[in-house]
């Protein structure tokens, strides 16, 4: 009796870290169906590792003589199952792979071209920045030379100012000789 009601314990110790680990109502009720205590042990396992009921069944209903067969099955089934969850088969590690070898060739590209075109916009604000230079030179030689036109047409003007201004005294002097000399002729 003793042994019967350790069996109970286990198994109700079994059934309350399966519900803890959510495993369906379904895969309770049919780990109760096995009465063969390892097998149980191992199935529980299965369970918790994800193996789902239609999977324990399938592996439950292999046919075998010997148990120490079956739990050698069991537990190739259970590391096939692990490898399947764990361990990417070679085609998809190969895509990944690829895909990781892609990304890093478009990554280089990409930074390649981030460079030529760093190099390419520097290259351009230096040629925008001479030709606006070259324009500021170009623009003050343009204009210190208009300054020094102005500055020679307003010493032209002054000069003419200053020689009609003389001219003006010369006519206004010549004006008052020839009045005068008029004015003898008259009174002679």
């Amino acid at each position: 009796m003793e042994q019967e009601e350790e069996k109970n314990i286990i198994i109700e110790f079994q059934r309350k870290v399966l519900q803890e680990a959510n495993c369906t109502a379904e895969m309770l009720a049919y780990l109760d169906e096995i009465d063969d205590d390892v097998f149980r042990e191992y199935y529980c396992i299965c369970a918790l590792d994800g193996m789902t009921v239609e999977e324990i069944r399938r592996i439950d209903s292999i046919a075998v003589q010997d148990w120490r067969v079956k739990i050698k099955h069991i537990k190739e089934e259970r590391l096939n199952f692990l490898e399947n969850i764990f361990v990417p088969n070679s085609e998809m590690q190969k895509q990944i792979s690829e895909l990781h070898d892609k990304a890093g060739k478009v990554f280089q590209e990409t930074e390649e071209l981030r460079i030529t075109l760093n190099a390419t916009l520097q290259q351009t604000l230096d040629i925008q920045k001479n030709a606006l230079t070259e324009q500021r030179e170009s623009y003050q030689n343009s204009l210190a030379a208009k300054e020094e036109l102005i500055k020679e047409r307003d010493e032209k003007i002054q000069s003419l100012v200053n020689e009609i201004e003389q001219n003006k005294k010369i006519w206004q002097t010549e004006k008052k000789t020839l009045l005068l000399q008029l004015e003898e002729k008259k009174i002679i």
